[in-house]
């Protein structure tokens, strides 16, 4: 682990010490080490939580192209003739 040292206005100090003792037990120094190593884990929580909600928008993209392409392939094989009958079909399947 590091040391790190800095500064903060006595506005901010006061706060900070006003929070320490909501936390029985806990210095101002404690609750700062708190609120900056919480800044970074929800920071990466947030970004996580963006790459997944990504990640899904992507997906059902290619779920929506699959659907449409497995419709087409259906009524150009001539499997099946009633264009709303493969869209049924591809709504049961991927949906």
């Amino acid at each position: 682990m590091e040391t790190i040292t800095f500064k903060l206005p006595s506005d901010i100090m006061d706060a900070l010490e006003k929070r320490a003792d909501q936390f029985k037990g806990l210095s101002r120094h404690q609750m700062a080490q708190r609120i900056v190593i919480d800044y970074f884990q929800d920071a990466r929580s947030r970004s996580i939580e963006s790459e997944l909600i990504e990640l899904r928008s992507e997906l059902n993209k290619l779920r929506d192209n699959l659907a449409s392409s497995l419709q087409a392939m259906l009524l150009m094989g001539g499997k099946i003739t009633d264009l709303k009958e493969a869209q049924r079909w591809a709504a049961k399947t991927f949906y």
